[in-house]
């Protein structure tokens, strides 16, 4: 028999004129709780010395020239809950400026396997039907995350395409971004912003996150083509303010941002991606996050 779609073909419709979509009320309030308290319950119990890395969304760039081992953590966190700091988290002592529940900037990039919250909200029937409304045909969760946008000091997240970072060859990446706000999203807290249509125009100069291997064996990310920021205007931009529990589809072309939260609320998100995977396609070996094989470390979405 058919299986049921989730997705109308208006929504359909949006999503491939505009490279993302609004759906609400996806998440319960309760269920956005229940999101929030599972992730504060884990930042508020690991050891804070086997962890101290700090990410730094805006400038992607230095996450190049970052030490060794903060690189080395970040490559291995594909596969385990890992925790990445606001920049100003510490002091010069190594001491946390803050309580920790305020200094976080992220949790990756596995949750979707270590945490059962997480997990029963990425592989909910209605995240299943849509990937197959949009025609994916081996969908495979290649990362999740817990996003804190802390009051006051969360960064701003510039202008990027999902693809950017996660290829596959020989062709392009069909890929789309889950994105749930758990707490509702305008413009003074950082929502996000898009520009409509752009998923249509390919990578931006090509650009792309790409794994380099130095002489001394090291390995380094740099970034190939021009920053967005450099090219796209930013009255391009819409905002797209949703209420908690909304969710919000992504397509991997699409420009998208957040502005700083200047404003005294937080913006906690929970965001996953899923890769196209059928015969022929593979994962690119050159993408950051590089498990040894990829069909037992991204996890099928659905099996049919």
């Amino acid at each position: 028999r058919a299986m049921q779609s989730y997705l109308t073909p208006e929504q359909r419709q949006f999503y491939a004129d505009n490279g993302y979509l609004v759906i609400d009320s996806f998440l319960s309030p309760e269920q956005c709780e229940e999101l929030r308290k599972e992730c504060h319950q884990l930042t508020a119990t690991f050891n804070l010395d086997e962890h101290r890395t700090i990410f730094d969304a805006k400038n992607r760039d230095n996450e190049a020239k970052q030490s060794y081992r903060s690189q080395q953590y970040f490559f291995d966190s594909w596969n385990k809950v890992a925790f990445f700091f606001e920049k100003d988290a510490f002091n010069d002592n190594g001491e946390l400026t803050a309580p920790r529940n305020q200094c976080i900037n992220k949790l990756g990039h596995y949750l979707h396997v270590e945490c059962p919250g997480f997990r029963r909200v990425t592989f909910d029937p209605r995240a299943q039907a849509i990937s197959r409304d949009l025609g994916f045909q081996v969908p495979r969760i290649c990362q999740s995350m817990y996003i804190f946008k802390q009051p006051r000091i969360g960064g701003c997240v510039d202008s990027h395409q999902d693809a950017t970072f996660l290829w596959t060859e020989p062709t392009e990446p069909h890929l789309i971004g889950y994105w749930i706000p758990l707490e509702d999203t305008t413009q003074e807290n950082g929502c996000l912003w898009f520009v409509p249509g752009s998923h249509r125009s390919g990578l931006v100069d090509g650009r792309r996150f790409k794994r380099e291997i130095g002489q001394d064996g090291r390995v380094s990310m740099t970034f190939v083509g021009r920053d967005p920021n450099e090219i796209v205007p930013i009255e391009r931009y819409v905002p797209c303010e949703v209420k908690r529990g909304s969710l919000v589809l992504i397509d991997g072309f699409v420009l998208h941002m957040s502005k700083e939260n200047g404003s005294q609320k937080s913006r906690d998100s929970n965001t996953w991606h899923v890769i196209d995977l059928p015969p022929g396609t593979s994962w690119s070996s050159e993408n950051w996050m590089n498990p040894p094989d990829v069909s037992s470390g991204f996890e099928l979405l659905r099996k049919d």
